[in-house]
């Protein structure tokens, strides 16, 4: 099971490409340069229900993933980033972009690989 992605209030491609058409900087200084993010607790607030409805299934057959585990608490404290100094890990406000879908697809295979080690 899957639990939802966290949905930012702007859009991150927009963001950066109005910074980098208003200035003279590369899209990899500006990436670099600027932290946009958003508050880990809007993230815990929008997806309040939805956690609270998945955190009712449960079963030994049932495995749960967390996306947000990738960008939120564990690179700015208190907040859900939406970039490193690589890539951006949002389409727009609500979808992750490709990078962030391969990351997501990485937690899932772990998650199989210790399930599969386990029934071992």
């Amino acid at each position: 099971m899957i639990y939802p992605y966290p949905e930012i209030s702007f859009d991150i491609t927009k963001k950066i490409q109005h910074s980098f058409f208003l200035g003279n900087e590369t899209i990899d200084v500006l990436l670099n340069k600027n932290n946009y993010s958003e508050p880990f607790k809007n993230y815990l607030n929008h997806s309040k229900e939805a956690f609270d409805l998945l955190d009712t299934i449960n079963h030994k057959n049932i495995y749960k993933v967390y996306p947000h585990s990738l960008i939120c608490q564990n690179i700015v404290k208190d907040f859900c980033v939406t970039h490193n100094k690589t890539d951006i890990f949002y389409n727009d406000i609500h979808h992750p972009s490709a990078k962030a879908s391969e990351m997501i697809n990485d937690l899932i295979l772990k998650k199989i690989e210790k399930i599969e080690l386990k029934s071992n």
